[in-house]
């Protein structure tokens, strides 16, 4: 958990997209609806997860790449 929590967390956008229509029959005669909803929210995630490092092989490792500062999974061969 000490390597999850140096690595620290990050923010993301999920968005959702709702998309609602049908017709009905009413008083005046045939009627179309729709209704479209576009909902976002920032979640926040550890960059590395505890049970991710805990399930780690013998053999594989996380490399930081510096430049772009992202996590990759690897395994010696």
């Amino acid at each position: 958990e000490a390597l999850s929590r140096e690595l620290g967390d990050y923010d993301f956008v999920e968005v959702t997209n709702t998309h609602c229509g049908g017709t009905d029959y009413g008083n005046f005669g045939l009627h179309f609806g729709v209704t479209d909803s576009l909902h976002t929210s920032t979640k926040r995630e550890k960059v590395v997860k505890p049970e991710d490092i805990s399930t780690l092989g013998d053999r594989e490792f996380f490399v930081l790449n510096n430049n772009t500062s992202e996590v990759m999974k690897g395994k010696l061969i």
